[in-house]
């Protein structure tokens, strides 16, 4: 493809609104050399005029911004593709990690809370220096330390890493250990249409959160094809909240599955 053929598809991208812009700025770039050629030579060439000079810098810096319409329009076409066109669940996948049983704990009413593990991960994981999982992995918990307190209970924005090397369905389910009520899964919803996880298993009710429904879901599924990925080269990221009822004990059981492992921790909130 063409440099004139970069620099329209690159403008079409990411302001279409203005379909001349293109023939715009070309113009501009070629004007002063269509210029200087139509001018008569005048005897032994001399230093560059000022005017030339700015010409030049001129051209130089609307190809340098015509670079950047084509790299960032690009970028914007494969965002916005992998943002909503997410890779489907394979249910029949999950229907064979939900038929798995739990086998959380039961402790007694107040009982200490076993937390834990908590394990050392790694830099590139772009969670901090402690986050929730058996060490094996694939998959790493942490909670922003943000709540948000409704009638109905408390959600907490957690984020899930999965190892870059693992790209396989994981479902991921929650009780509390003493009451036994359910921890339930919602989209965040200030990332509007972007989902990197999958609320799943039963709905169990709406709620609002910055003034737009929240519906509550029993299971989360998550995937690393649809995950978050930062372009510092940090692990596959799912931001999502986590909520549980007024009353629950807070020491909550998490049980994530996979196809080929299973992994349990305990977090107290």
């Amino acid at each position: 493809m063409s440099l004139r053929a970069e620099m329209h598809a690159a403008i079409d991208e990411v302001a279409p609104p203005a379909p001349t812009l293109a023939s715009r700025v070309e113009a501009f770039v070629l004007a002063d050399e269509m210029d200087r050629s139509a001018r008569p030579y005048r005897g032994r060439p001399v230093a560059m005029p000022f005017r030339g000079m700015v010409a030049v810098l001129a051209a130089a810096l609307v190809v340098v911004l015509m670079a950047g319409f084509v790299l960032s329009g690009r970028i914007w076409r494969d965002w916005n593709n992998w943002a909503n066109r997410p890779t489907p669940i394979n249910h029949t996948l999950l229907k064979q990690l939900e038929a798995r049983p739990l086998s959380l704990p039961i402790i007694a009413t107040g009982a200490g809370c076993p937390l834990g593990p908590l394990v050392q991960t790694p830099h590139s994981s772009g969670m901090g220096p402690l986050s929730y999982g058996d060490g094996l992995g694939p998959v790493y918990s942490e909670g922003s330390g943000q709540r948000y307190v409704t009638s109905w209970g408390t959600y907490i924005l957690t984020s899930y890493v999965v190892v870059p090397n693992y790209s396989g369905l994981i479902l991921i389910r929650a009780r509390d250990l003493q009451t036994n009520q359910v921890l339930v899964f919602a989209d965040y919803p200030l990332f509007d249409n972007f989902h990197p996880g999958m609320p799943t298993g039963e709905m169990v009710g709406t709620d609002q959160l910055f003034d737009r429904p929240v519906q509550r879901y029993t299971e989360l599924a998550i995937q690393p094809q649809n995950m978050f990925r930062d372009p510092a080269g940090w692990w596959p990221t799912a931001m999502m909240l986590q909520g549980f009822p007024t009353g629950a004990s807070g020491c909550i059981g998490f049980q994530v599955d996979g196809a080929d492992f299973t992994e349990q921790f305990v977090v107290s909130y």
